[in-house]
């Protein structure tokens, strides 16, 4: 990511992997395939840039969903902690794991399109 508009483009990219959180908890995952798979489509005829592309989306949905699910453990525990109340968070460790996959998978795909753009 030597230029701007590179990183104008991972930004962008990135907003658009936030905003498929909001899509995944108001449409469910039918949603996530109307953004997705268009989007898909694009980024692979894009060519080298795809990878810079799908790298924002990817990380930033994997690192937005990852911090709604420690934001929804942290409330339940803290709301256990009070008198007379309790809360019992679901076990996440499954979608916990998939999130951090698609962070690390951003993050391979945005390092991947630095150094193609660096030769």
């Amino acid at each position: 990511m030597r230029s701007s508009s590179d990183l104008m483009l991972w930004a962008l990219s990135a907003c658009i992997g936030v905003l498929g959180i909001l899509i995944l908890f108001t449409l469910g995952t039918p949603g996530l395939l109307l953004l997705f798979v268009p989007l898909l489509i694009a980024w692979a005829r894009s060519g080298p840039r795809g990878s810079l592309k799908a790298g924002g989306a990817l990380a930033a949905f994997g690192a937005a969903l990852l911090l709604i699910l420690a934001a929804a453990n942290a409330r339940c525990a803290e709301f256990s902690a009070l008198p007379d109340q309790s809360c019992t968070a679901p076990d996440v460790t499954i979608t916990s794991v998939a999130a951090a996959v698609l962070l690390i998978l951003g993050l391979a795909l945005t390092f991947r399109a630095r150094t193609l753009r660096s030769t």
